[in-house]
């Protein structure tokens, strides 16, 4: 009865911070993946809570969240809140590669390759072949530039900036998540610039060509001419678009550590 009374005051704290952690895992890259078993993520989940617990025990101590009437009113919402947190975090972390997988479907449309699905199990939906491309360009750069690590920490960091039940949605987080949202969509433009604009001044030349010779059979020539122009690009400009996407995927990890600040 003693041990029972002892760990009663702790539940309530701890079931907030599986909350915010738990977040990460519904919506952050490589964590969210359906790759990883169920079994394997809520593993994950009680070992990360309980190593992030027993490091901020002696901050929830200092701050009080221990002496708090926690009631079921109170920790429902809390809960909810937690939740979002960890949202935020793998939501904004997914962004760049969710532009990049954009711009890739921009391009497979414009040389004729989206007609081309499969299932991408990272995001566990539909797309071509050239958005799994550059989704894992993406991903492998996440990856290298030690994303996993950076997320981890930015949670870490959190707790010491907002104490258990502590959070509120407010307009500073929404505009920074909708300037995120921008840069992914401008990250999508300039990753798919070099090859629609090619693409487009080869639209362009055909149709000079089939006004100024009605005889040559552009539609025949067109299609696979396309095609290949646009694989050339691609391979091509996938120094440029390594550039962008690291550029844009560092900002992004930067910007994490002021979201929840």
């Amino acid at each position: 009865m003693n041990e029972l009374q002892a760990i009663l005051p702790h539940l309530a704290p701890a079931g907030m911070v599986m909350a915010r952690v738990s977040g990460i895992f519904l919506y952050a890259p490589v964590l969210s993946s359906v790759l990883i078993p169920r079994m394997v993520k809520v593993l994950l989940i009680i070992s990360l809570t309980f190593a992030v617990y027993m490091g901020i025990l002696p901050i929830l101590q200092a701050n009080g969240s221990f002496d708090r009437d926690w009631t079921i009113w109170s920790v429902v919402p809390a809960l909810g809140y937690e939740l979002m947190m960890g949202l935020i975090v793998g939501f904004a972390a997914m962004l760049p590669m969710v532009g990049v997988q954009l711009a890739g479907h921009e391009i497979g449309q414009q040389f004729g390759m989206a007609i081309a699905q499969e299932a991408d199990p990272n995001t566990n939906t539909n797309t071509g072949v050239v958005g799994i491309i550059l989704f894992y360009l993406a991903f492998f750069i996440f990856i290298d530039l030690g994303g996993i690590r950076i997320m981890l920490a930015v949670l870490l960091d959190s707790f010491a900036h907002i104490p258990i039940g502590g959070y509120r949605v407010h307009g500073d987080i929404v505009a920074l998540l909708v300037g995120m949202l921008q840069t992914a969509y401008e990250l999508a433009l300039r990753v798919a610039a070099p090859v629609i604009c090619i693409l487009f001044l080869q639209t362009l030349s055909l149709g000079f060509i089939s006004r100024t010779a009605p005889s040559f059979n552009v539609l025949s020539l067109g299609f696979p001419l396309r095609v290949l122009l646009g694989m050339t690009v691609l391979i091509g400009a996938l120094v440029i678009m390594n550039e962008s996407i690291t550029e844009d995927m560092v900002l992004m990890l930067e910007g994490l550590f002021h979201i929840l600040r």
